[in-house]
């Protein structure tokens, strides 16, 4: 048997019956834990890991991924600078849907495959971009679209498709706010 100094008396350990957390011991507080746990797991799958709606629609994110990756690539170089060059030259029209397909092209590159981009990290930049320009006035929202449109382009060509499509979220909330207000 071993024993343990308690206060400078020796005194035997407990048993391990005793040693360990047994049914009833605390007031009931060990079975409340798998309750406690099931609670905690229904709270996180319905409120904190909750996705919200997609931003690609799934007939885009499908097209682009029955274009190939190839394929992805070369309409998307085409489709960056076909609207930076729109943007430069002031042609008046909608942004947000070229905007659209440029993303998801771009989330081809950046993940492998395209999605509807439905997670709450895409969310919030999309949502941030959108308050950021609302609170300018029409030229400087068709500014800053410009300049990220610029980035956008940078850094796709720089092989750099993680930045690119933070660009391309952003380019998605500034195009959305052009027509509005």
């Amino acid at each position: 048997m071993f024993f343990a100094t308690r206060l400078g008396t020796m005194t035997p350990a407990p048993p391990c019956s005793q040693a360990f957390a047994q049914g009833g011991d605390y007031g009931g507080e060990v079975h409340r834990f798998p309750a406690l746990a099931t609670l905690l797991a229904a709270s996180l799958l319905m409120g904190g890991c909750a996705v919200g709606e997609p931003i690609v629609p799934t007939k885009i994110a499908e097209m682009v991924n029955e274009q190939g990756r190839e394929r992805a690539y070369d309409l998307v170089w085409q489709d960056i600078r076909r609207f930076e060059g729109a943007l430069e030259r002031g042609e008046p029209q909608s942004f947000d849907d070229q905007a659209l397909i440029i993303l998801s092209r771009i989330n081809r590159l950046a993940e492998g495959k395209a999605s509807a981009m439905k997670s709450e990290g895409f969310q919030e930049i999309l949502l941030a971009a959108e308050q950021e320009a609302r609170i300018l006035s029409m030229p400087e929202r068709h500014n800053l679209l410009h300049e990220t449109a610029t980035r956008l382009r940078i850094a796709f060509d720089a092989g750099a498709f993680a930045d690119a499509q933070q660009h391309a979220l952003r380019a998605l909330g500034y195009a959305r706010t052009l027509g509005t207000d």
